[in-house]
């Protein structure tokens, strides 16, 4: 189920992209939103590790969620940003990344259920839904039946869904056995989440060859 290429991307008014941190991709060179890149950190042992919460400590480069950018940033622009050569192995940094984003994932849909941030399930997903509480729809991948719903739908046309992790996975995350959707009730967790959930992607795009990208 690729529900996630369907999302359409949200506009920031002036005023947001105002108050927004900017920074310049070590790969295209192009200076964007930091939201919109992934920092890495050049650890210990020379290796590259990414920083997905962005404040690890250390000298840091900001690259695109992009295959196209980080094959760049390998190439030449993590050397650069670095002052030091890097080898940088791109299929073991992609999986670091999915690793560390779906971690992240798990970890904010947790804290979002204890604060009471999320609706749980589909009856109560429905509800916030269709009351204008819902900022993020987040759908497990093996539940294509939930995918097709009318409110589900509404969700993936406003670019507000996304599809992540099985409904096993999603449940663990929850402190359920299985949940098949979660509605997000809190802004600032919906976009940590979309933005992890687009990191996770990395992993398989990381399986195509990059001249495709």
């Amino acid at each position: 189920m690729q529900l996630s290429t369907m999302t359409k991307p949200k506009r920031h008014s002036s005023k947001e992209r105002q108050r927004v941190p900017t920074r310049s991709c070590v790969g295209c060179g192009e200076r964007t939103e930091q939201r919109e890149l992934v920092r890495i950190v050049l650890g210990p042992d020379g290796g590259l590790l990414p920083d997905l919460g962005g404040g690890a400590f250390g000298r840091g480069a900001w690259v695109h969620v992009s295959p196209s950018c980080f094959k760049k940033a390998a190439q030449r622009g993590f050397a650069r940003s670095f002052r030091t050569a890097v080898d940088c192995d791109l299929p073991v940094l992609f999986a670091l990344l999915a690793d560390g984003a779906d971690r992240r994932i798990a970890g904010l849909l947790s804290a979002a259920v204890s604060a009471r941030h999320a609706a749980t399930g589909a009856d109560a997903a429905k509800d916030a839904v269709i009351g204008g509480k819902s900022e993020l729809c987040i759908v497990a991948r093996d539940a294509a039946a939930t995918a097709t719903l009318d409110y589900v739908q509404r969700c993936i046309a406003d670019g507000r869904a996304i599809a992540w992790g099985t409904k096993q996975i999603l449940g663990l995350a929850c402190g359920r056995d299985e949940i098949a959707i979660v509605a997000l009730l809190d802004n600032r967790l919906g976009r940590e989440i979309r933005r992890a959930e687009m990191i996770s992607r990395l992993g398989g795009m990381s399986a195509q060859p990059m001249e495709d990208r």
